[in-house]
């Protein structure tokens, strides 16, 4: 995702996924001058997620918690 000088971005994601399904996501971010992403992804019903944030040349902020849903494991 290429975000222009000045612009703002806020990626929502919402995944409903079966128990035994893993998730691996990959997002690159491209941010101009001044310019700011926020990403928050939902991932209900798996058995892993494994979301991964890149913005080259920029810095991270620190990555909200991730959370797998209840796969029926004991």
């Amino acid at each position: 995702m290429t975000v222009a000088d000045n612009a703002h971005l806020q990626h929502i994601k919402l995944a409903f996924e079966n128990a035994r399904s893993y998730h691996f996501a990959h997002n690159d971010l491209l941010l101009g001058r001044d310019a700011s992403a926020f990403s928050s992804s939902f991932l209900l019903g798996g058995r892993a997620a494994s979301p991964d944030q890149h913005p080259p040349g920029r810095r991270k902020q620190q990555p909200a918690p991730q959370f797998a849903g209840d796969a029926g494991e004991k």
